[in-house]
């Protein structure tokens, strides 16, 4: 069995190892992960501390280059010049997949324009371990990361994907949790989301309800921790799409559009602008 996962250092072509690593629980790295680890000449990471927590635990002793958001192409170019010396190069980030809302796209990407391979060591990625235990539809989803500090951007974003047919991974900080989940629920109605927080760690949490209930529950407990939020995309429920429909036109010859607006969105927990674009549909489809 263990020369199932072993891996000769003579196998190894130069070039840049993704490597995931645990996004909690150290268990969760991979063998092949500890072996590229091991073999490799050189660690790009993120964050030198928080890579040596890692490193000291599975006994590795190696050269760390930092690369995060403040590197620049002085940073770039030295690490492509080791490569193109033979060198095998292990990129981490502090934690799961590296470049999924982390550092390291014009990395990979100058890479490949200098025909510098770029090999991949999957494992741990926090989006997808949220998604997997969410309850919500995962055959198709759109992953944000961090919403944009700029609130017409956020705005943004959220009519354009939330107008998807496809369940939205979001990564939130504890501190700004109930104003985003205000935010979106404003944009996209009081749809269902699931909350996965401090994932694989001993304090493990998943929270699963309707926008309302997530921020009752956690305007009335502590929260702390990295968190993921899966939301239940536009057409998750046909159902109640029909039904809503069908409430509408009952109502065509007795109500006024703004008042079956009203009326729908309370009912369905809509947004006013979603409410009336869906009285107007029916109203133009009549």
């Amino acid at each position: 069995m263990q020369d199932f996962f072993k891996i000769n250092s003579t196998d190894l072509r130069a070039g840049i190892y993704v490597c995931a690593t645990p996004i909690g629980n150290l268990g969760d790295i991979t063998l092949r992960a500890i072996e590229i680890l091991k073999l490799a000449d050189f660690i790009i990471c993120e964050d030198n501390f928080m890579s040596m927590k890692l490193l000291k635990a599975l006994d590795i002793k190696k050269k760390l280059i930092t690369y995060n958001d403040h590197s620049d192409e002085n940073t770039r170019q030295k690490i492509f010049e080791l490569i193109l010396q033979n060198q095998k190069a292990a990129l981490i980030s502090d934690a799961g997949t590296p470049l999924i809302s982390d550092p390291g796209y014009k990395l990979i990407n100058e890479a490949i324009k200098k025909k510098i391979e770029v090999f991949t060591i999957p494992g741990p990625c926090s989006a997808i371990a949220a998604l997997s235990i969410s309850g919500i539809e995962s055959d198709r989803f759109v992953f944000l990361g961090f919403l944009s500090p700029k609130s017409g951007k956020r705005k943004q974003d959220l009519e354009k994907f939330g107008n998807l047919e496809s369940s939205l991974i979001i990564f939130a900080t504890a501190r700004n949790l109930i104003k985003d989940l205000q935010e979106i629920k404003e944009i996209l109605g009081n749809r269902n989301i699931a909350v996965g927080r401090e994932l694989t760690k001993i304090y493990e949490e998943l929270k699963y309800g309707t926008i309302d209930e997530i921020i009752t529950y956690y305007q009335n407990n502590v929260l702390k921790g990295e968190i993921v939020l899966i939301i239940s995309g536009k057409g998750e429920s046909k159902n109640e799409d029909d039904a809503i429909k069908i409430m509408i036109r009952n109502m065509m010859d007795t109500h006024k559009l703004k008042e079956i607006a009203n009326i729908i969105g309370q009912k369905f927990n809509l947004t006013k602008k979603q409410a009336y674009e869906k009285a107007l549909e029916v109203k133009n489809q009549s």
